[in-house]
């Protein structure tokens, strides 16, 4: 270098003054980012401010515009609450039940981000009855979760008894429709007794069951390809009061005929609007119904 010349000091990056802008509209439109993929993910110009870009990213998170859960020793970027995100999607795509790398990988490509919070968030929708656990599949010893509840995997002891006395019921002449009507009838669902018409609560129940199927078909005709129906439409249909509306909704749910969806954040509604929704003893509301494919 010649004598009296200095080196050029490195040339400083000003800022864009939209970058924080687009670090929100990127984090945004992903599904989940660590840090490390803030960078690949900005546009070609911004890119370069690699640095700025997570340091914004932090701010966005601190101040409740994006969301920032933390996986282990790292941190994960979201547009929106992954968990209540999850809440929404992992019941779709249980209707046959999964194992958690089944999950996994129905949530692969567009969802990816997911899979990292999937793990803390299946111990809280058991618990909150989002999922439920199932057993192994034949053959396999992994469990499963699934949209309902695993109600077989729960009778199989009461299936297995009822087989052990059936040759002792045959011996004495008791037929199986009569069983049949015994079971039905213990569970308050039969249409006859011993050929005799059922109580009045349970044909009230049955009406009920087919205003509110009734109202459902008639909404999701009037609305071909939607998947999810306003509860409030399907319930101005059925002409049923609230408190049998609430209940047969409640019981399709629990027969697997329906699924209910849930309301994401009930404690931001007035309790007048709490009121107008399905709602069950543990404290979640519902505002949408679907009804279930046929197997």
């Amino acid at each position: 270098m010649a004598a009296g010349k200095r080196a050029a000091a490195p040339k400083t990056l000003t800022i864009p003054a939209d970058l924080k802008e687009i670090v929100r509209e990127t984090i945004r439109s992903a599904h989940g980012l660590r840090p490390a993929d803030i960078k690949k993910q900005l546009p070609k110009p911004y890119q370069a401010f690699d640095t700025a870009a997570r340091t914004f990213a932090s701010e966005l998170a601190d101040a409740g515009e994006v969301h920032r859960v933390k996986v282990g020793s790292s941190f994960w970027f979201f547009g929106d609450e992954p968990l209540a995100r999850l809440d929404r999607l992992v019941p779709e795509l249980v209707e046959e039940p999964l194992t958690e790398s089944g999950i996994k990988a129905a949530l692969e490509g567009a969802c990816r981000g997911y899979q990292a919070v999937l793990k803390a968030w299946l111990p809280t929708a058991v618990r909150r009855r989002v999922v439920f656990l199932h057993g192994p599949a034949p053959g396999t010893r992994g469990k499963r979760f699934g949209a309902s509840p695993d109600f077989r995997g729960l009778l199989a002891p009461t299936i297995k008894a009822l087989l052990k006395v059936l040759p002792e019921l045959d011996s004495q002449g008791v037929t199986r429709q009569q069983i049949a009507e015994t079971l039905l009838d213990s569970l308050g669902l039969a249409a006859t007794s011993a050929g005799r018409p059922s109580s009045t609560n349970g044909g009230k129940r049955e009406d009920a069951r087919s205003a509110f199927l009734g109202a459902l078909g008639a909404v999701k005709a009037q609305r071909p390809g939607q998947a999810l129906l306003s509860l409030k439409e399907v319930r101005a249909r059925s002409e049923l009061d609230k408190a049998t509306f609430d209940a047969t909704a409640l019981q399709l749910s629990r027969e697997g005929s329906v699924t209910l969806h849930r309301h994401d954040h009930p404690a931001s509604l007035t309790e007048a609007e709490r009121t107008e929704l399905v709602s069950d003893d543990r404290g979640s509301f519902f505002i949408g119904v679907a009804p279930r494919s046929e197997r």
